[in-house]
């Protein structure tokens, strides 16, 4: 998880598609490569050893692959959906989802509770924040 997301969940005021895309390839439910034969790039969705890939034309940088994922039907809503919020929280961090709602909780009041964010889903973006954040202490320190 890398701080770029963190800093970019930080700043969201209402759900965001490109950062779903974002923490869905922070989490490993795909991953991104250049096919140079075919001069894209290609997303790959887990589990990776079935070979499941998408690739469309015009996608001639990461940013376009990013932007393509987004629209991806399939992706979850991170950021918009306590769901999909929670399953993500799973994943990263298993059987520690009580706390993690929690710390995003005292986040969300922490920070004026509703005030200045799109209501349906501030919860979800603190809930994602507030694993993530977990997840780099953690790592911060193993190390």
């Amino acid at each position: 998880m890398t701080a770029d997301l963190i800093a970019r969940l930080e700043k969201l005021t209402a759900p965001d598609r490109e950062t779903d895309a974002r923490i869905a390839l922070a989490a490993g439910f795909y991953k991104l490569k250049y096919v140079a034969d075919m001069d894209t790039w290609a997303i790959f969705e887990a589990p990776f050893e079935r070979g499941k890939w998408a690739a469309a034309s015009g996608m001639k940088s990461e940013a376009d692959a990013i932007n393509t994922l987004s629209m991806f039907l399939s992706l979850r809503r991170y950021t918009g959906s306590m769901d999909a919020a929670i399953a993500l929280g799973e994943h990263l961090r298993p059987g520690k989802s009580m706390s993690t709602i929690r710390a995003a909780i005292d986040l969300m009041y922490e920070r004026g509770g509703w005030e200045g964010h799109e209501v349906p889903g501030m919860l979800p973006r603190f809930y994602c924040l507030s694993a993530l954040r977990s997840l780099e202490a953690e790592g911060a320190r193993d190390a």
